[in-house]
């Protein structure tokens, strides 16, 4: 899974030349980003996260969307606040997010304050059936008064949209297209003042491509190495038979059978009473 983020912050200076000396520019009084999630998720930014199908983007972005809510560490990274959460879903249907919120609630082992908050902090929006108020919702141009509407309502902080594929006419791969859907966004952000965060949920469709032009012989020195490294499981004396040695049959009794009962299995070692004599037998 992947995450890319698009700055979203505005320009620092009424100087729209854009051209600065050194000495000016190590001198101006930089508004740093506010982090929402310690190192990995920070105020006034976008967020585009993509993987395959199945990778677990919708289970990452609810228990990310959870614990920005209710103001409590996700995976070890501190949220500074609660925040107020919309999440969008664009895909799964309200029966299978219920299951799967209900089941990271549990998991989360929350306090009650810390449970009111998420409950109170955590919205879930139905993109998906028809008749609802963003079904079939689209992110283009003049296409977002419904969507703007209820964010304001919501007084949303974080934008949680499953999934993007689902919420634009197209793809968007030339620079044109992704000019016109950052436009988009920020006219989203413009219109909701209270918007800190933006993330996108991304479906990877291009499978990794694999090439078979590496050098064979290497591939088979590998694997003749892994064989050997396990050959023992089908052949116990294999080390004896690639060898020189030519054991007598008491000395492959001594180790397959009298060190097992001197204790010596995963050559654990004895304790005092095994290590007592045991011969002659009377």
């Amino acid at each position: 899974m992947e995450l890319e983020t698009y700055s979203a912050n505005a320009n620092y200076s009424t100087d729209f030349s854009g051209v600065y000396n050194l000495g000016h520019f190590l001198s101006m009084p930089l508004q740093r980003p506010k982090p929402a999630l310690a190192g990995v998720l920070f105020e006034g930014h976008v967020v585009i996260m993509v993987g395959y199908y199945g990778g677990g983007k919708t289970l990452f972005a609810t228990q990310m969307g959870l614990s920005l809510a209710s103001g409590t560490p996700f995976l070890g990274k501190d949220v500074p606040r609660p925040y107020k959460v919309d999440y969008i879903d664009c895909e799964n249907g309200m029966v299978e997010l219920q299951d799967r919120i209900k089941k990271q609630l549990k998991g989360m082992d929350l306090t009650p304050d810390t449970r009111a908050l998420a409950e109170a902090n955590f919205n879930y929006i139905n993109a998906v059936d028809r008749g609802m108020a963003l079904a079939h919702m689209v992110i283009k141009k003049q296409k977002t008064s419904e969507l703007e509407e209820t964010l304001r309502k919501n007084e949303s902080e974080i934008v949680i949209i499953d999934n993007l594929g689902s919420a634009t006419p197209g793809d968007i791969e030339s620079p044109i297209d992704i000019k016109a859907f950052l436009d988009v966004v920020a006219d989203i952000k413009r219109s909701c003042q209270t918007i800190q965060t933006i993330i996108f949920l991304q479906l990877q469709v291009a499978q990794p491509t694999y090439s078979y032009d590496g050098d064979g012989q290497l591939l088979r020195v590998g694997i003749q190495a892994y064989s050997l490294g396990i050959a023992y499981e089908f052949d116990p004396y294999f080390g004896l038979s690639i060898s020189r040695v030519d054991p007598l049959p008491h000395q492959l009794e001594v180790y397959d059978y009298l060190l097992k009962l001197r204790g010596c299995v995963s050559c654990s070692p004895m304790t005092p009473e095994q290590a007592k004599p045991s011969w002659p037998p009377y």
